[in-house]
């Protein structure tokens, strides 16, 4: 779905329809709230059952045959509020029921707001969705398995992650970032100024400073003749900003934490 990404660059609130509008939350109000309670919800919101197999099959559910949709209908409306409010602001799912509604003789399921007849439908959803993921810097592969053999690794490399990392103790991820940009000459932020800007536009920013120190070392290696670069792709030399170059080859950026080795 295509989404209004200047808008969100910009920092606006995303307008979905006259119930619904997204606010960008800033740095500040995620560190003050809690900053891997709010991944941790935000990455369980955005998810798919793809992300999620192990979770999924200790319950008995084979997560190929759970669509995005269902799957956020089973998380979202045990959420905690005060999360969810940084995004939604006044919007509570937990004031909405699991409803069924007949489209056109095909029976779907809806989120139902009695004090006002609001419907949260599949199609709300993924506009919402599509949204949200990007603010938080979240990129959903929409991946399947391709069979069942497939999904049986994919079982069990979830399991064993999951098992691996229980036990971790988790660190800051945006205050590596912060540190990170803040001592570097093309962040035009300080330490008094940084914590007031929208996470979108502090992970972006990481993400081309990244890129751009990436192109300039390919290219003061060039040019000093010490290093062959037949076989580097051209536009790696580039260092301004597109999304094609930068699109993310895993299933997601962030999760809730950086965690430790």
């Amino acid at each position: 779905m295509a989404i209004n990404k200047s808008k969100i660059l910009r920092g606006d609130p995303i307008v979905i329809n006259e119930k619904i509008t997204l606010r960008q939350p800033t740095i500040n109000e995620i560190i003050d709230f809690d900053e891997e309670k709010f991944f941790g919800i935000f990455w369980s919101m955005c998810s798919a059952a793809y992300d999620r197999p192990a979770m999924l099959d200790d319950m008995g559910i084979d997560f190929m045959t759970v669509s995005d949709w269902q799957y956020f209908l089973s998380v979202v409306q045990v959420m905690d509020k005060e999360a969810t409010k940084l995004i939604f602001g006044d919007f509570d799912f937990s004031e909405f029921t699991l409803q069924k509604r007949d489209n056109n003789g095909v029976l779907e399921y809806v989120l139902y707001r009695e004090s006002d007849g609001y419907i949260f439908d599949e199609a709300v959803y993924h506009e919402v969705i599509a949204y949200v993921r990007e603010m938080v810097n979240f990129h959903h592969s929409g991946k399947k398995a391709a069979n069942k053999s497939t999904a049986k690794l994919l079982i069990m490399d979830d399991r064993r992650a999951r098992e691996r990392n229980k036990n971790k103790e988790s660190e800051s991820m945006l205050d590596g970032i912060l540190i990170s940009l803040v001592n570097t000459e093309e962040f035009s932020y300080t330490y008094k100024t940084v914590y007031e800007i929208t996470i979108y536009q502090l992970m972006k920013s990481f993400t081309q400073i990244c890129g751009k120190k990436s192109a300039m070392a390919l290219m003061q290696g060039s040019m000093s003749g010490f290093m062959d670069t037949s076989g580097i792709d051209s536009k790696a030399f580039d260092w301004t900003y597109s999304e094609e170059k930068y699109k993310p080859k895993g299933k997601k950026l962030i999760t809730k934490t950086v965690k430790k080795k």
